[in-house]
């Protein structure tokens, strides 16, 4: 299966996981929502914006950039790295708090 689809399928399937998680299985809206990167797609976007619905804080666990392991796979000038590496730097933005290890 090409990288791109087999992405996509992946991605999708965290796209329903990772709602339903948020929404269902937390019973209250938590204070904070802390969040391991990466996987940024789409994990960054999700608890970005449930964070907003539910008034909860979001932080992020810098664990590395997700650009940086695409980068591996594709090389450093590759259009997807490119749209990553902005994906990445506009949530880092807008987040309560990033802690880098």
């Amino acid at each position: 299966m090409p990288f791109v689809l087999a992405a996509l399928i992946k991605i999708l399937y965290q796209i329903v996981t990772i709602l339903y998680t948020l929404v269902f299985d937390i019973p209250r809206p938590p204070e904070f929502i802390m969040v391991q990167n990466p996987p940024s797609i789409p994990t960054l976007t999700l608890v970005w914006l449930v964070g907003g619905m539910m008034g909860s804080k979001v932080m992020i666990d810098w664990h590395n950039l997700g650009y940086s392991i695409l980068a591996l796979k594709l090389g450093q000038t590759h259009l997807l790295v490119n749209i990553m590496k902005r994906y990445v730097h506009r949530h880092s933005c807008q987040v309560f708090f990033t802690l880098l290890l």
